[in-house]
């Protein structure tokens, strides 16, 4: 008797918003393709390195960390920031972490990895000291929405910032270098609800609680590289929420297009990156943009041409080219739903701040446009890579 047995196929899935054809500009095709809507974008979970790796990693050859109980490395002294970030993307699907240089390219932040925004980064020396060497400290990291200051220049003696309505002073006993003054300011987070980190060579604030934060004054705010007088809700504006919103829905629609074909075994191991600063955040949509598909029946990866597309109908595409286009298709309709969308607008009221409504949300209709059309489906296809990675 027969025994059935599936065959199944893994595909390794790039698409680059801006090369070979620049699919940025109007608000239309803005937000690309992003697995993450806004709400998730302002609860992510993000810390970033505070040690220069452009010059190669320092540390030891052979020395590994654990992040969330998972063993990174072994690192080699001189590891590119390119070979140190897969290190710890290599292991993202059992972390839930990815690292990135999406705030600084000199240095590694470390966020959420799809699908998961709130899982704690836990981080531990396990062979030498490599989180002295990155920029980061043993424990877990927890808080959501991180704001990133300016450059950072160190206070004077006394100078201070007031905070949430708290006048904090920087002092020589406190320290007045970046580390010290994040220690100053944790020193009275259960007043503030405010948490310092330095963050590539300049301070990092969350809130405790996710709430806004308040700068109202102080002599030291802009060396801080902050701006007296105003209310810090998250790096996002409402226009860059809007965008993530349109990205989210184009990748739901291509999950959508490749199930009317086939129903994937796995749909994850996204990894993105950015051509400018802050995409950790929400702030700038994925420049390039990659995840994998599994499917269980590489036969079923089957589709025809269809009037209208480059081949004309009838055209029979398999594999990778399938994949290809089912995508594709999906990037030449648009898609209209109603989506709620992280709001950063603030009322002040004396030393506080307070949202417009307790979540932040407001659901709104959002249209993300088509971004090409039928007829120039190979173009949109040009931006697109697909590898065929394994089969079993």
């Amino acid at each position: 008797m027969a025994t059935f047995s599936p065959f199944a196929a893994y595909y390794r899935i790039t698409w680059n918003l801006t090369t070979p054809n620049n699919y940025t500009g109007s608000n239309s095709t803005g937000g690309g393709i992003n697995p993450f809507n806004s709400r998730q974008y302002h609860s992510m979970i993000a810390t970033t390195g505070n040690v220069d790796v452009s010059g190669g990693y320092g540390g030891s050859t052979g020395d590994e960390l654990l992040l969330n109980g998972y063993i990174i490395g072994p690192f080699t002294n001189g590891d590119t920031v390119p070979t140190i970030v897969q290190r710890f993307n290599t292991m993202s699907n059992w972390t839930n972490i990815m690292a990135s240089t999406d705030i600084n390219p000199k240095y590694i932040t470390l966020s959420c990895a799809y699908p998961s925004v709130q899982t704690a980064i836990t981080l531990a020396n396990y062979v030498g000291t490599p989180l002295a060497s990155l920029g980061f400290t043993a424990g877990s990291f927890t808080y959501p929405n991180p704001i990133y200051g300016g450059t950072f220049t160190a206070p004077t003696n006394n100078q201070n910032i007031v905070v949430n309505g708290t006048t904090i002073t920087f002092t020589t006993a406190g320290g007045l270098s970046l580390s010290g003054v994040c220690s100053t300011i944790n020193s009275v987070t259960g007043v503030t609800d405010v948490v310092a980190t330095p963050a590539a060579g300049n301070v990092q604030l969350n809130s405790a609680s996710n709430s806004p934060i308040y700068i109202l004054s102080g002599t030291a705010t802009s060396g801080l590289g902050f701006t007296n007088g105003t209310a810090y809700a998250g790096a996002m504006t409402y226009t860059d929420a809007v965008e993530d919103e349109q990205g989210f829905l184009r990748w739901k629609y291509v999950a959508s297009g490749i199930e009317s074909l086939v129903t994937p075994n796995y749909y994850a191991g996204v990894s993105y990156s950015n051509t400018t600063v802050q995409s950790t955040n929400g702030v700038n949509p994925p420049a390039q943009f990659s995840w994998t598909l599994g499917v269980d029946h590489i036969d079923a990866l089957t589709t025809v041409t269809l009037t209208g597309e480059p081949e004309g109908a009838g055209v029979q595409l398999s594999g990778p080219a399938c994949v290809k286009r089912l995508i594709s298709r999906a990037l030449t309709n648009s898609y209209t739903e109603n989506c709620n969308v992280y709001n950063p607008n603030i009322a002040i009221a004396g030393s506080s701040v307070i949202a417009f409504n307790t979540s932040q949300m407001v659901t709104q209709s959002i249209t993300a446009g088509a971004l090409d059309v039928t007829g120039n489906i190979n173009l949109i296809e040009q931006n697109l890579t697909v590898t065929q990675i394994y089969n079993v």
